[in-house]
């Protein structure tokens, strides 16, 4: 659907907020299940987590750089919906899939090479 499409249709809309809530909570969920089980560190707000993976070398710092700001936008879809911004909405939804699926790989990649370390 196009821009002004999905900005007509409340029930589409919804449904896009809720993806990239979900997607978002996802990064964060896998994120600080990483820092806790591999580095014994938890982070006290989401935007922290993805920081913590990049320092640790489990993220680019390309893709902690595109995810900035994920946290805040997360805490809005849940917390403060009333005062969404559906153009931000729309924002966030043209580069979201790639930067999960960019995450995904980067997850993949960094359990790979710690296979060992993961086992018990």
């Amino acid at each position: 659907m196009d821009r002004a499409a999905l900005l007509g249709s409340h029930r589409d809309m919804l449904a896009l907020e809720r993806s990239l809530q979900v997607g978002a909570s996802l990064i964060f969920d896998i994120g600080s299940h990483i820092l806790s089980a591999a580095y014994g560190v938890s982070a006290g707000e989401y935007e922290e987590i993805v920081g913590l993976l990049a320092q640790r070398g489990v993220l680019s710092a390309d893709l902690r750089g595109r995810l900035k700001g994920l946290g805040g936008f997360r805490n809005v879809l849940v917390h403060d919906y009333i005062d969404l911004d559906p153009d931000r909405v729309l924002d966030f939804l043209a580069k979201a899939p790639g930067e999960f699926d960019d995450f995904a790989r980067e997850i993949r990649d960094w359990m790979g090479s710690h296979k060992e370390a993961a086992r018990p």
